[in-house]
């Protein structure tokens, strides 16, 4: 598809996507830093970008958690300067929802969580999107779970 639409920006989002979720980081990140240089950042670009460092984070086995977290730090950064460049891109609101989760089950600090939460519900009240509201609904669950999934852990520690 590159190769006949060269000029296209949708099907090389697709692809990006495409090598984060298998893993092939390294190829993300080129195609990530070829896009930026043909065509300048975009909103789904610097969604990928955040979404790489998370998987990178998250996904790379054999890494200290030191480094975990110092690039799920990175992640927040480019999260937050992602916000506030595309205010009205509630994608790149969720990749910020993601780093929050990501740095929550790394070292247990919800603290990027809830900015993020707040960003997001301030973009939902301001966008109007019932999508957003739905999303916010799905990632209050899912800190449900893993806080209710580490209280379990402890009780059965103690």
């Amino acid at each position: 598809m590159m190769s006949v639409a060269p000029g296209e920006r949708v099907p090389r989002h697709r692809l990006i996507r495409n090598l984060i979720e298998i893993g092939e980081f390294d190829q993300a990140q080129t195609e990530i830093r070829i896009f930026e240089k043909d065509f300048k950042s975009d909103g789904p670009v610097a969604r990928y970008k955040v979404k790489l460092m998370v998987a990178r984070a998250t996904r790379t086995e054999g890494i200290l958690r030191e480094d975990r977290l110092a690039i799920l730090k990175e992640a927040e950064g480019e999260a937050i300067r992602a916000v506030r460049r595309y205010e009205n891109n509630p994608q790149v609101f969720y990749a910020y929802c993601d780093v929050g989760l990501a740095l929550l089950r790394v070292n247990g600090d919800a603290s990027v969580y809830e900015a993020a939460m707040a960003a997001l519900k301030e973009a939902e009240s301001r966008i109007g999107d019932p999508q957003i509201t739905r999303k916010v609904r799905s990632f209050e669950r899912r800190v449900a779970m893993e806080t209710s999934d580490e209280s379990m852990l402890e009780e059965n520690d103690a």
